[in-house]
């Protein structure tokens, strides 16, 4: 487990990202929010509107989840999201390369750190070469980014994220 422990704000950040990389699910939201609200007399409003989120678009509850009130911590939602496909992967519940592509696209869009968007061009590329049949093999792509990942896996959220 990782020395830092998530806040609110950076399990909101992890879930917002893991929904966008269709890793998470609805309901795994709202048991948090759930739990949330019962540990606390006056639960802030975002918690609230995502307990009873289940029936709602993925688009509406990415935005909920942008409403969680605090400050992430630098990086950390994208190295959880890691570590969450890690675990994924090695159960077997997501084939590498589907990982591999799904967040290659995030990382375009969203704010991942350079070092882990960097990583991520390097894999997509020798995904693409592998995958053409210029150079490399699958096997080979998919075992090189199945070992990036579990640099993360000490980073994976402890709760319950099923996809």
């Amino acid at each position: 487990m990782t020395a830092i422990q998530p806040t609110r704000k950076d399990i909101a950040e992890f879930f917002r990202l893991g929904l966008l990389a269709g890793v998470c699910d609805l309901p795994s939201i709202v048991r948090w929010a759930d739990g949330i609200i019962a540990s606390e007399a006056s639960p802030p409003f975002a918690f609230l509107d995502l307990s009873i989120c289940e029936s709602q678009p993925v688009s509406a509850v990415v935005n909920l989840l942008a409403t969680v009130p605090g400050e992430p911590t630098p990086d950390f939602a994208v190295q959880m999201l890691l570590g969450h496909c890690s675990r994924l992967a090695r159960s077997g519940a997501l084939h590498a390369t589907d990982a591999l592509v799904r967040l290659f696209r995030m990382a375009i869009a969203e704010d991942f750190p350079d070092s882990i968007y960097i990583e991520l061009v390097w894999q997509e590329d020798a995904f693409a070469l592998a995958r053409d049949r210029v150079y490399g093999s699958l096997p080979e792509v998919e075992q090189s980014f199945t070992e990036y990942l579990s640099t993360f896996s000490s980073y994976a959220p402890q709760h319950s994220t099923a996809p």
